[in-house]
This record gives structure tokens, C-alpha cells and sequence, in this order.
């Protein structure tokens, strides 16, 4: 019986068309959602929706089958299999969305504390001063580097390199930039 199921061309049917709609959808909801400055986890939610919706379809082509085999399913059974299977999928995805509700407030607050940095130039206290160029492309290496790393703002060379060879400590070079931390080398 299972092996006829499978067999049966409407279920594929369907399933093309169902895969197809929900990919179009979440497509859809990748390209909307930050437009609309929506969270993230929304395209999550719709697709735990999706894949409960998945389950469903088949459910119901499975009646569909034993019912044009002949096999009787009362109306009762089918509609309280479905209820049952939207109401496990409304719970998963009210369970996700909550679990990823909390990481993505997690994840503001974690980058309301933006770990920001200044790349001070490096000073050269070697006995030859021609090698003061050394320092700074050290120095604009790192800051490209780090500018890589998407979870840290790096400031600018240009907002780095305004104080070399001026009189500044670090704390007060860190508060003009609005950085809480600061990488001075020699």
C-alpha cells in the first residue's frame, strides 16, 4: 500500500508544486525582510510554517489515495489528524520563534556593546628612524584586518593617524574616537 502511494503520480504532483510555491516564498521573505527591516529569524518562523505545511500536504494526499482506493476515513479522523498537525506545527514554530526572538535580542544587546577599536601608529624605537614607514603599514594592515571582522568597528587610518606624533595618552585618544579599546604597539 505504502509502495502504491508513493507510486502515485498526484503526490508528485503536488509536491513539485508545493516545493516550488514555498521556495518562491522563502525567496521572497530573503529579499523582503531586510528591506523591511524586519529580524532575521522571520525567514526561520517560515520555514518551520513551511515544512509543517509540507507534512500536512502529504497527510492529505495520503487520504486522498486510500480514499479513491477505497479505503473509508471518516471525515472526523481527517479533519482532527490535520488540527493535530497544525496545531504541533503552530507550537514548533511558536517555540522558534520565541528561541530565536531571544538570540536575536541577545544579539542587539551584544552589539549595542559594539566591541570598537583604534589602531594607534606604531612608534619606531629602533636606532634606525628610516624605518618609521614599518609602523604605520603595520599599523594599516591591522586595522584592514580588523575591519574584516564583522562584529568590531575599527576606526579609519585616517582617525588613527591624526594623533601620531601628537601629545594624547590612550584613555583621552579613546574617548575623542568613542572607542573602548585601543592597540598601541612599537
Amino acid at each position: 500500500m505504502l509502495s502504491a502511494f508513493l507510486k502515485n503520480k498526484k503526490l508528485y504532483q503536488t509536491l513539485v508544486v508545493y516545493l516550488g510555491s514555498s521556495w518562491a516564498i522563502i525567496e521572497a521573505a530573503i529579499y523582503f525582510v531586510p528591506r523591511l527591516n524586519y529580524p532575521d529569524y522571520y525567514i526561520d518562523v517560515l520555514t518551520v510554517l513551511l515544512a509543517f505545511g509540507l507534512v500536512a500536504v502529504v497527510y492529505n494526499e495520503w487520504v486522498n489515495f486510500n480514499r479513491q482506493s477505497g479505503k473509508a476515513f471518516s471525515k472526523n479522523a481527517t479533519v482532527g489528524a490535520n488540527i493535530i498537525i497544525i496545531a504541533f506545527g503552530l507550537a514548533t514554530t511558536y517555540s522558534v520563534y520565541n528561541s530565536a526572538k531571544l538570540s536575536y535580542i541577545r544579539f542587539e544587546k551584544s552589539h549595542a556593546d559594539l566591541a570598537s577599536i583604534a589602531v594607534l601608529p606604531f612608534e619606531n624605537l629602533g636606532p634606525d628612524s628610516s624605518y618609521h614607514w614599518m609602523g604605520d603599514a603595520i599599523c594599516g594592515e591591522l586595522i584592514n584586518h580588523l575591519d574584516n571582522v564583522g562584529s568590531i568597528d575599527v576606526k579609519s587610518k585616517s582617525a588613527s593617524f591624526y594623533f601620531k606624533n601628537k601629545d594624547y595618552n590612550p584613555v583621552q585618544i579613546a574617548n575623542l574616537l568613542g572607542v573602548n579599546s585601543m592597540l598601541d604597539g612599537s
